[in-house]
């Protein structure tokens, strides 16, 4: 997220539960995902993770893609605050016996619109909180 503190940690927490009061996750599924929502304050914290008017996440990788040239490909994903079974059933329906990972990556592209192909290539340390935010959706 960077060494920058960019926001306060109760400001940031605030934010969480703004998201999470509009998505109306009950006390159970936030007391499981108890560590997802730490991930989440702290991307806020360091200015990475922002929230749109409209509860939508914007996550701005601390490791942006670039292709062969050393062009950006992508530095941000939009996440929608809500989605349909449905849509993340498209993304898996090619996949045979899919891993927790490839899971959670066809709802991260259904909530982003971001190719599965492209979110495979991010780093691990955006991909911690990209799967944090899309646990929510499971």
């Amino acid at each position: 997220m960077g060494t920058k503190v960019k926001v306060s940690k109760d400001v940031a927490s605030k934010t969480i539960l703004k998201w999470l009061d509009f998505k109306q996750v009950d006390d159970e599924k936030r007391e499981e995902q108890e560590s997802s929502i730490k991930t989440m304050v702290n991307a806020v914290v360091y200015g990475n993770l922002i929230m749109d008017d409209k509860c939508n996440f914007i996550y701005n990788l601390k490791f942006p893609l670039e292709d062969e040239g050393g062009s950006v490909v992508l530095d941000k994903l939009k996440f929608k605050p809500r989605m349909k079974t449905s849509e993340a059933d498209d993304k898996m329906k090619n996949l045979k016996n899919p891993s927790t990972y490839e899971m959670v990556r066809c709802f991260t592209a259904a909530l982003t619109g971001e190719n599965m192909g492209t979110l495979k290539l991010m780093d691990s340390e955006d991909t911690r909180v990209v799967n944090a935010i899309s646990s929510f959706f499971l």
